[in-house]
């Protein structure tokens, strides 16, 4: 369970074919980052961030490393071409419960 540059974030790994993003700003009440990834055919095993902590690194059970870029702005423009240049209320409140919803499509270029 590697941790981020900043000393932050905690990447966590399971058996539910899950990825958690961790904030541990305090330690004693570690909290989500948003909802956990899913997606995976098979359990995550591994996990790393690369040094400059812009991307993680997942290994599965299906012997693949995968990268997730974890950059705000390669995010940005991975949503906004997913979701067609369109991230509904519903769709931001499902993803990123905690924050208020400000999509981000608009002025994405």
């Amino acid at each position: 369970m590697p941790g981020t540059t900043d000393g932050h974030t905690l990447a966590s790994t399971s058996f539910d074919n899950t990825v958690r993003l961790w904030d541990l700003t305090d330690p004693q009440r570690a909290r989500p980052h948003g909802a956990p990834l899913t997606g995976f055919l098979n359990w995550v095993n591994a996990v790393a961030f690369t040094p400059d902590g812009a991307t993680l690194l997942l290994g599965d059970g299906e012997h693949t490393v995968r990268t997730l870029p974890l950059s705000v702005k390669t995010a940005t423009a991975y949503v906004c071409t997913a979701t067609g240049g369109t991230l509904t209320p519903a769709l931001w409140h499902t993803y990123i419960p905690q924050l208020p919803y400000d999509p981000p499509c608009a002025r994405h270029g």
